[in-house]
């Protein structure tokens, strides 16, 4: 069942027990960003992960998007209605 998959993708994801969504966004990263070309389908692919977590496990959203915290724009997220702002780092 997708639900079911995209809940577990968040929580356990892949051969390396990391997240996938963690995933893409690290690589996202090392190819530049959400800007760069290359690295379009993993932003989306990213996107239909949380849109999904979204419509059927709000709290493993929950958790996927404040874990994520400064990692990605806000505006990337599909609802930032009860996600913290990120902390800035402390200065010194």
């Amino acid at each position: 069942e997708e639900v079911n998959s995209e809940s577990y993708a968040w929580s356990h994801a892949s051969r390396n027990d990391a997240s996938i969504i963690l995933q893409l966004t690290a690589r996202i990263e090392e190819l530049g960003g959400k800007e760069c070309a290359a690295a379009t389908d993993l932003v989306e692919r990213r996107r239909q992960m949380f849109n999904v977590l979204v419509q059927h496990d709000y709290g493993a959203y929950i958790a996927a998007a404040t874990t994520i915290g400064g990692m990605i724009a806000r505006e990337d997220l599909p609802n930032v209605q009860d996600i913290p702002h990120p902390t800035p780092a402390a200065a010194g």
